[in-house]
């Protein structure tokens, strides 16, 4: 099977396993949640536990929820970047090393692109971003920019840097960065840390309105050419351009081309900047990006001729590397960058290579490489045939051996769990530890019946209610009235046409474009649709009555059955929400509360076909016969419209007819006057019947209640149902985390 087939199928066996470790993170998170509950629940639970023995104090005190729970936040990072890993459609090598070890010449060799994509020039820092530069056989050289948003440069970028240096505020936007001054570095403050501050205030500070515009809200990508590349890449001493300072918004450059090499499939290689250079960020970006991105490392380092040791750095780059990565050991390899035609550089290397041999300085890899960066012929030969023959024989074996490792955690973490659930589970005993049966005597005395109690309370005042507005069912209501009165007045102060100064000559006008036949009727629709209107102001009126009648009714249960505790909202919508309260089992109860809450008057039902039947004086529609032969009686128009009706008799007609209309629509409006108070009657009284008459409805309300006990009667229950509460949501909190934590919900392999 050839190398290329071998990594596909690799990627592919991955693929799967990415997806079980993804439910895996939604269950933890599940889990997380769930013990951050129940460390609240224990809080409470802690403040009512006074009659209980000091041992119980002790045992609830004991449960450390909160370091589980932050055990499982760090596993969750762990998960994340297995993931990540294994979702990936390449395998990846990463490129690390101190400044000016030869690592992107390395990377120039075995893609075979140029400076103009890979600086490796001499005397001074080049790359600047992380590149991915992935094997593409069919394709051209191609690159893709994807840039910071502001928050990621913040946090990426920026807040390292204030972390190191524990400078003070910490800005909490990008925007708040751009405005505000950089805090000063604190005078007991090393070397070191002086040139990591000129650092971020050389680089970033002092530059961040020359880089700001390519920050957006979100991260967002672009293609560039490949000439463009140095651009995004590369620090401004190194590079003449009009903009030296965008690469400093760059996230990373994904570059594609084709490999000088063959069979060597899909295969990415990670280019994180050299470090040494003082920036806080490129200590963290190589930590996320060999935590998630790669599956193996080039660590590159160069010894000097002259003579060289292993120094701190070298031990510190090793160190911060293996924080990112655990099996470190088997992932990394170290290769020695051994100067070209140098008998020299070749015993330089060969006695580095005994030294990191020798194991005395903890540093344990894979195997240690000596080879001419600067050739193709030995980067492919000795460094990255080793590297893809260890991937295709070895990565599964690691991977399985990292993930089994990952799974035993969690599930010891799971099995500390359930020994706290354990434990957690009886030490109250049975929470209905008071008398219930006691407190169910007391509830049914205060529910009451028809003679006494809450029941009978409440069915009194419902009935004193209806009594008092059947007196007035027959009454004309006032509200209506009002409006009645108001629309009358509307209609006569302003007639339309009627009332315009200039209505002949209006008048005329009309006639002129459309006719004396057309006019006349045409002002008749104007005046009916005019009428129409006026009295829209009615069905206000109706709601507001309506609103009226049904806040007196939530008025009783508020303050009679002090269900104000379940709704402090007025009518409609508190009869909405004690509906919204009744289970669907009291069906009795609940309709009851439907019935009143959908309850409506308004002007279209009730009051508009009553006006428009007075309103046919206003149209010139000539009845015809209906299918049987037969019309209604017609009114004798008022005008007998012809080629010669002059303006002023059509608007004499219109002024008959606007009048005629009105004088008939009073008194079928007094007529129902009375049928808003006939109406909202009929609503009370059937509310009642539905809650308070039905056979069975008192129990109900009984039961319904009950589970508002504490709250309707909280001197008699309020302190004990807190508390039974407090200890059902800790017994519920109890079954959460158990169910979340079994064993199979964080099982990601056989």
């Amino acid at each position: 099977m050839s190398r290329a087939l071998q990594i596909a199928n690799i990627i592919q066996e991955r693929q799967p396993l990415a997806e079980r470790i993804a439910t895996a993170i939604a269950n933890l998170e599940a889990l997380r949640l769930a013990l951050a509950l129940i460390d609240t629940k224990r809080f409470e639970v802690s403040k009512i536990i006074n009659g209980y023995s000091v041992s119980v104090q002790d045992k609830l005190n004991s449960f450390d929820f909160l370091s589980l729970h932050d055990e499982i936040t760090r596993k969750l990072v762990v998960l994340e970047k297995l993931r990540a890993r294994f979702s990936r459609g390449t395998l990846n090598i990463g490129v690390i090393g101190m400044m000016r070890q030869g690592k992107s010449t390395l990377l120039q060799s075995l893609t075979g692109l140029d400076n103009n994509v890979i600086p490796a020039k001499s005397g001074g820092v080049c790359t600047a971003v992380r590149s991915k530069i992935s094997h593409d056989p069919h394709g051209e050289t191609r690159a893709t920019v994807l840039f910071h948003s502001e928050n990621s440069f913040l946090q990426e970028v920026l807040k390292p840097y204030y972390i190191d240096l524990s400078l003070s505020p910490v800005p909490h936007s990008f925007s708040q960065f751009l405005e505000s001054d950089l805090p000063n570095l604190g005078h007991d403050s090393t070397k070191q840390q002086q040139a990591i501050y000129n650092r971020l205030k050389e680089d970033y500070y002092k530059n961040r309105h020359a880089y700001a515009c390519y920050l957006k809200p979100l991260e967002y990508q672009t293609e560039i050419s490949v000439e463009k590349i140095q651009e995004y890449v590369t620090h401004p001493q190194s590079l003449q351009t009009d903009d030296p300072y965008k690469y400093l918004a760059v996230k990373e450059v994904e570059i594609s081309c084709n490999f000088p090499n063959d069979d060597i499939g899909k295969i990415t290689l990670v280019d994180i900047p050299g470090l040494g250079d003082f920036k806080s960020s490129d200590r963290q970006l190589m930590l996320e990006t060999l935590g998630k991105d790669v599956d193996v490392i080039l660590l590159i380092r160069r010894p000097d001729v002259i003579g060289d040791d292993l120094q701190d750095k070298d031990t510190e780059l090793y160190d911060k590397a293996e924080l990112a990565v655990s099996d470190l050991s088997q992932r990394v390899f170290i290769v020695l960058n051994q100067l070209r035609n140098s008998p020299e550089a070749r015993i330089a290397c060969e006695k580095f290579e005994a030294k990191l041999s020798g194991g005395d300085l903890g540093m344990e890899f894979v195997d240690c490489l000596i080879a001419d960066c600067s050739d193709p012929g030995e980067a492919k030969d000795k460094v990255l045939d080793a590297v893809l023959y260890y991937l295709t024989n070895s990565i599964k074996d690691l991977d399985l051996t990292m993930t089994k490792s990952c799974q035993e955690e969690l599930h010891v973490i799971g099995q500390k769990i359930q020994a706290i659930i354990n434990k957690s589970k009886d030490i109250f005993g049975n929470v209905d530890h008071d008398d219930y049966q006691d407190i169910e005597e007391v509830y049914t005395d205060l529910f009451g019946d028809k003679d006494s109690g809450w029941w009978r309370e409440i069915s009194l005042r419902l009935q004193e209610l209806r009594s008092e507005i059947w007196y007035q069912r027959q009454a004309p209501n006032d509200e209506l009235y009002e409006a009645f009165i108001s629309a009358l007045d509307e209609c006569n102060e302003n007639k339309g046409i009627l009332s315009e100064a200039d209505a002949i000559e209006m008048i005329n006008d009309q006639i002129k474009i459309v006719g004396a036949f057309r006019a006349y009727p045409d002002y008749q629709d104007k005046l009916r649709v005019l009428i129409s209107h006026r009295f829209l102001m009615l069905d206000k009126s109706l709601k507001q009555t309506v609103e009226l009648m049904k806040s007196r009714v939530a008025e009783i249960l508020k303050n009679s059955g002090s269900l104000n505790v379940l709704s402090e909202s007025e009518g409609t919508e508190f009869f909405s929400e004690i509906y919204g309260l009744i289970p669907d089992k009291y069906a009795m109860l609940k309709e009851g509360f439907r019935i009143i809450t959908e309850f409506r008057l308004s002007y279209r039902g009730l009051i508009l076909p009553r006006i428009r039947q007075h309103l046919d004086g206003l149209t010139s529609i000539t009845a015809t016969a209906g299918h049987h032969g037969f019309s209604e009686p017609q009114e004798e128009q008022t005008l007998s419209v012809s080629a010669n009706t002059t303006a002023d008799e059509i608007f004499s007609a219109l002024e008959i007819d606007y009048d005629k209309a009105i004088n008939r629509l009073r008194p079928a409006l007094e007529d129902l006057l009375c049928e808003p108070n006939e109406a909202t009657y009929a609503m009370v009284e059937e509310f009642i019947d539905n809650v308070i008459r039905q056979q069975g409805i008192a129990n109900e309300w009984k039961n319904f209640l009950r589970r508002y006990k504490g709250k309707i009667w909280s001197d008699d229950f309020g302190q004990q149902e807190r508390e039974r509460e407090i200890l059902k949501d800790w017994l519920a909190a109890i079954k959460e985390v158990e169910k979340s934590s079994q064993a199979e919900l964080f099982s990601f392999i056989n």
